[in-house]
């Protein structure tokens, strides 16, 4: 599970984040704490909100999916969840 912060000014909520996994991935569902998706390449994204300015994914990997596609479209999700482009994440895991 990585952690992920959440840009000021986004208020991650589970209704926000399933709104954002149906929009981009085309489906979600909220199991108890958690918000669950899925795209080709990746069978499971499970995202939890731990604070109002973080939240943690956890993914599973499938077999004889689209990578690229997958990786395309698990940024455009944690973009819109947490307010940070992959580049900007990039920056800020690399000073931590």
């Amino acid at each position: 599970m990585r952690d992920y912060p959440v840009k000021k000014g986004v208020n991650p909520t589970q209704e926000f984040i399933l709104g954002k996994c149906r929009e981009i991935m085309g489906k979600g569902e909220i199991e108890g704490n958690l918000v669950i998706t899925s795209c080709s390449g990746l069978s499971r994204i499970q995202i939890e909100i731990k604070s109002p300015k973080s939240i943690a994914v956890e993914t599973e990997t499938e077999k004889g999916g689209d990578y690229m596609k997958s990786i395309k479209l698990f940024n455009q999700l944690l973009e819109a969840v947490t307010g940070y482009s992959s580049k900007e994440r990039k920056k800020q895991f690399s000073k931590a």
